[in-house]
């Protein structure tokens, strides 16, 4: 005798559950034997993009480039409050300049260099880095509710994006939007993404395997059978399986 087992953003906080459209964007489906085991082909785990973000085995992700679903970006977002005419830290080394220029603000991103990159740099091109590596190459947008155009100039509730190139590859590395000007004080809010990576067929997850990818879907496999047990990580560190009483229920790895 066999079961079969839905697990979904319902009933599983692990996964996302899309309250604006009620529904959930991941799914995993196990056909479980008598004895606790699922066979191989039996476990199907399945997530579908929502807006520009896609949740895979648990985690979000942004999505930056919208045609390609198998393109994911980790990303983190914080709210900073700083003065006018001020700078604060970003992550890696990043540093963000804000001042006034007449009703607007503007916004300046720059690499900070270690100096023993400056030294490296400067013996290579004698002594020229200053002019050679000004800055990484990037691109820098404002978002208004009419349009998208290059600028670091913006005002209030007005969105900027930072994009870099690096590794030949060309993303979003930062945006942020002005939340409110006070006093003298900005309080932005500031996002940071990660280099993209590629999710391919074929490539593994725990005991899954992604089978398939459309412009909206990817679906994973198991590809070997899944004996549960006690604590049995069966979908990389997204998800774990618990038996008791002949019951099989779900937890999400701490």
């Amino acid at each position: 005798m066999s079961s079969v087992v839905y697990i979904n953003g319902l009933n599983y906080p692990g996964f996302h559950y899309d309250l604006e459209n009620n529904v959930s964007t991941e799914e995993l489906i196990m056909k479980i034997s008598y004895n606790a085991t699922i066979e191989r082909g039996e476990a199907v785990y399945i997530t579908k993009r929502y807006g520009d973000k896609l949740s895979f085995l648990g985690k979000t992700y942004w999505l930056p480039y919208p045609e390609r679903i198998n393109f994911i970006s980790r990303f983190s977002s914080r709210n900073i409050t700083l003065p006018i005419n001020a700078s604060t830290n970003l992550d890696d080394g990043f540093i963000l300049f804000l001042r006034k220029k007449q009703d607007k603000l503007e916004v300046n991103i720059r690499k900070q260099i270690p100096e023993s990159e400056l030294e490296e740099i400067s013996d290579k091109f004698n002594g020229s880095w200053s002019s050679f590596f000004k800055d990484i190459y990037y691109e820098m947008y404002v978002n208004t509710k009419q349009k998208r155009y290059k600028s670091n100039v913006l005002k209030q509730r007005e969105e900027f994006e930072y994009w870099i190139e690096d590794q030949d590859i060309f993303y979003k590395r930062f945006s942020g939007k002005v939340l409110a000007i006070q006093n003298n004080n900005v309080t932005m809010e500031i996002r940071g993404y990660r280099m993209p990576e590629e999710i391919l067929p074929g490539m593994s997850f725990g005991r899954f395997e992604v089978e398939l990818i459309t412009n909206d879907t990817i679906l994973l496999r198991n590809t070997q059978p899944i004996q549960l047990g006690k604590q049995n990580p069966i979908l990389g560190d997204a998800i774990k399986i618990r038996v008791a009483s002949s019951i099989a229920y779900v937890e999400k790895l701490s």
